[in-house]
């Protein structure tokens, strides 16, 4: 098992995004397979807390995540996809 400073920068932005935004959530078991995927800690080992039959972030990761960079760019607001707006504005209407 690698430190987490290893295979964190190696997940998928979005569920980096989803761990910070739900830093005190319980941990999907898709994001504990993947980390397991990256050379992170086992999906059920111990170095996951549980609590109440979920799985956690370990208080040491959690501390080290709030110190990243990822830590702040991932609270912020994503900026819509102006693509989408596009398409909501220019979608027709429907005629009664």
């Amino acid at each position: 098992m690698s430190d987490i400073d290893d295979w964190w920068p190696l997940l998928h932005e979005q569920i980096r995004r989803v761990l910070v935004n739900g830093i005190w959530l319980p941990v999907s078991t898709f994001a504990r397979d993947e980390i397991e995927r990256l050379g992170g800690p086992e999906s059920d080992g111990p170095y996951w807390g549980l609590r109440d039959g979920e799985r956690y972030m370990p208080q040491s990761a959690v501390q080290w995540l709030i110190e990243t960079p990822d830590f702040k760019n991932f609270l912020e607001r994503q900026s819509p996809d102006p693509r989408a707006a596009y398409f909501q504005r220019g979608w027709p209407r429907r005629q009664n």
